[in-house]
């Protein structure tokens, strides 16, 4: 029974020793942005290994919500003026599927710097270039051995989409010396056009 409860303790102590090297780690984030779309929610979670105490390469998927109301984007010719008149885009909930990689000097002080980048693409996008993307630096405060909150801010790359109305073939049909909307007419097309976001965002998140 002595030898049994020996070899457990020495099991346990070497995995722990193991963890503060090397090893398994986890990380859950929640990242607000803004950029090309007003506000953007990412909640990603990443698994990955260790492999000294500054390197870690891991794989995370998440969820992506763009947060902005439907809205259109006109351009081309319209009647009595030729050019953009607004740009704003539509909601999107993508799943993006990333590698993770990390450097941080864990074990020497409790609180330390680090440099991440994340990079991948949106396996679920309603239609957006599925890239997904992002670099950010930042600290971390350990709280126990094995488990530090995190805080970074960074640049990242994200899908969005807009729907765009192409005006053409404006022809005048009013009479002359007038300029009103209902003196014209024109065809138009709409269709949602694939964009991609760089935004400014902050990131919390816990490892462990």
């Amino acid at each position: 029974m002595k030898k049994t409860l020996l070899l457990l303790s020495l099991m346990i102590a070497s995995v722990m020793s193991v963890n503060a090297q090397g090893g398994y780690r986890g990380f859950f984030e929640v990242t607000p942005s803004v950029g090309s779309v007003e506000f953007n929610l990412d909640i990603t979670t990443t698994h990955g290994w260790q492999l000294d105490d500054k390197f870690y390469v891991g794989l995370g998927c998440g969820v992506l919500n763009l947060l902005e109301p439907d809205s259109y984007t006109y351009y081309g010719l319209a009647p009595g003026e030729l050019g953009i008149e607004s740009e704003e885009n539509v909601a999107e909930l993508a799943i993006p599927v990333f590698a993770k990689f990390r450097y941080d000097k864990l074990g020497v002080n409790r609180l330390t710097p680090f440099v991440e980048a994340k990079l991948g693409y949106c396996v679920v996008c309603e239609k957006g270039t599925p890239l997904y993307a992002g670099l950010s630096v930042g600290a971390r405060y350990a709280i126990t051995e094995r488990i530090g909150l995190n805080l970074g801010i960074g640049v990242s790359l994200t899908p969005y989409s807009c729907w765009v109305c192409e005006i053409y073939n404006a022809r005048y049909v009013g009479d002359y010396g007038t300029d009103y909307w209902w003196d014209w007419e024109y065809d138009s097309d709409y269709e949602r056009k694939a964009k991609t976001s760089m935004n400014f965002a902050v990131t919390l998140g816990v490892d462990f």
